[in-house]
């Protein structure tokens, strides 16, 4: 079972991360600073999504393997401007980043944000995988949030979850004065 997926589709830290949200949001100009950063891109516009048993596996059509369309630059050919090692062929999907529209009413709900942040499921084929939101503002570092965002989802896949260890440290500390 396969589905093409609009979005662009990188690799961060060996992870599958899937950059999704409206079209000219801006998914490709934060894939090609995540290059810059030393990450792999997959795929960009057209990804195609395999189910393979209970997981999965993003890759790009093999004629558009290594462009990346930018906004006022036009098509970039990543192979030919940081080397082979800037493309991965296919990664597993860990974890997809959905972008949106700042708002200034959603930017007050966020800011009330539970201890998990804006983190959601979203069930592909029948598999559920991590979503993360951002909303696209200014002066808000999202190549760093992204980043972080991947490593917290290695942290949770490993077993731990901040959320739960304040929790847990919170009420010990209130325990104790009591």
């Amino acid at each position: 079972m396969q589905i093409i997926q609009h979005g662009t589709f990188i690799e961060i830290a060996g992870k599958g991360v899937l950059l999704t949200g409206p079209s000219q949001i801006g998914k490709s100009e934060i894939a090609l600073s995540l290059i810059e950063r030393g990450h792999r891109l997959i795929a960009d516009d057209y990804v195609i999504l395999q189910k393979k048993h209970n997981t999965i596996v993003g890759y790009c059509q093999p004629e558009f393997e290594g462009f990346l369309a930018i906004r006022d630059l036009g098509i970039i050919n990543v192979i030919k401007l940081f080397g082979r090692q800037a493309i991965s062929v296919h990664s597993e999907l860990t974890l997809i980043i959905n972008l949106t529209s700042f708002n200034e009413q959603q930017a007050a709900i966020c800011n009330n944000a539970s201890l998990e942040g804006s983190l959601d499921m979203q069930t592909l084929m029948n598999v559920n995988i991590p979503q993360q939101t951002f909303m696209m503002a200014p002066n808000r570092n999202l190549i760093t949030l992204i980043e972080t965002s991947v490593q917290i989802q290695q942290l949770r896949e490993s077993g731990y979850d901040a959320p739960t260890d304040f929790i847990s440290k919170q009420r010990c500390l209130i325990d104790n004065k009591t």
